[in-house]
């Protein structure tokens, strides 16, 4: 029963991470989609700027490497950047301060399409934030059941260690070549 309580909430939990990592898909799609709106319009430069380096951040674009010195010339501090996948939290939060940008850009509501509109970014925003929440408190639920389970198999008196005394009786019962040894001593534990 543990372990198709397990399955069950496993299963709920890669099917909306799923549904999480593809709504981060769009998110960066739309926001690409933004910044070439604000790039579109020079009186909003600085917002395009700003939020072209949000976007950077947001699509996880790294920075380029310094080209090595010319002869004589102390070498250029490179900028340390931490690598890895970004957790999905910090999404959140650079679509956030990204949407705050295209905000603060005056008319940038007039006459733009729906998919891009500021509402509408706000709500993907909102499903990220609440699919984040979602699956962090499923996790929280499968945690607790995955640690009973491993008890149950590996701790004092479990299934692992009962199993294994079981061999062992097979072992000195049949011996090392007997047919129901050779059953037994391929399973796992």
């Amino acid at each position: 029963a543990l372990n198709v309580e397990i399955n069950n909430l496993e299963g709920n939990y890669t099917t909306h991470a799923g549904t999480r990592e593809a709504l981060v898909k769009t998110i960066k799609a739309l926001a690409t989609r933004v910044a070439a709106r604000l790039k579109s319009n020079s009186a909003w430069s600085s917002e395009e700027k700003s939020a072209r380096k949000v976007l950077d951040k947001l699509r996880g674009v790294r920075p380029k490497k310094p080209k090595p010195p010319a002869e004589g010339e102390p070498p250029a501090e490179e900028k340390k950047r931490n690598s890895g996948e970004m957790a999905y939290g910090e999404v959140a939060l650079l679509f956030e301060k990204f949407i705050g940008v295209a905000t603060a850009a005056s008319g940038y509501s007039t006459g733009v399409p729906t998919e891009i509109a500021t509402s509408a970014l706000n709500g993907l925003l909102s499903s990220l934030k609440g699919s984040n929440s979602f699956l962090s408190n499923l996790a929280s639920h499968i945690s607790p059941k995955q640690q009973k389970r491993q008890k149950l198999y590996f701790a004092n008196g479990s299934f692992a260690e009962k199993f294994q005394a079981i061999k062992e009786a097979v072992k000195s019962q049949y011996g090392t070549q007997s047919e129901q040894y050779l059953a037994v001593r391929v399973v796992k534990w």
